[in-house]
């Protein structure tokens, strides 16, 4: 396993204990794992989405995954607490869902970018805000189609 995999993992173990602490209520908090791509796609996103519903039965939340960018409205993100960017790549939301996701986040919620969520949406100033740095690899991953 790769070193920013082993990481992310780390990442998405720490929310899911900061979720399990917080959840007083009987039924379990639930993530959305968003696997939207709209440039390369990695053929490990299954294994991914594995990974982390793995982790929510361990830790006592409950995953939903999609990649449908439907589900970026209030009331698509209103069940979750958290929300995970598996993987995604390019421009996968558009100003509606933007603006949902950022009114999501604006108001508490939890949001992971797992390695290629730094390679999406890149004309979107916000989102890079809040994801910190872009993939500096883009034109290698994107010429040579192998995600380094």
């Amino acid at each position: 396993m790769r070193p920013t995999h082993r990481l992310a993992l780390l990442v998405l173990g720490l929310l899911a204990a900061a979720i399990a602490a917080s959840a007083a209520s009987a039924a379990n908090p639930r993530v959305l794992v968003f696997t939207k791509t709209a440039g390369y796609r990695h053929a490990s996103i299954p294994a991914g989405i594995q990974a982390i519903r793995e982790l929510g039965t361990r830790n006592g939340f409950d995953v939903d995954a999609t990649e449908n960018d439907s589900a970026f409205t209030a009331a698509g993100l209103a069940p979750y607490e958290a929300v995970v960017f598996l993987l995604t790549t390019g421009d996968v939301l558009d100003v509606q869902e933007q603006a949902a996701f950022e009114a999501y986040i604006r108001s508490g919620h939890g949001y992971v970018g797992i390695h290629s969520a730094a390679d999406t949406e890149r004309d979107w100033p916000w989102y890079g805000r809040l994801v910190g740095a872009w993939s500096s690899n883009v034109t290698l991953m994107k010429s040579s189609g192998v995600c380094v």
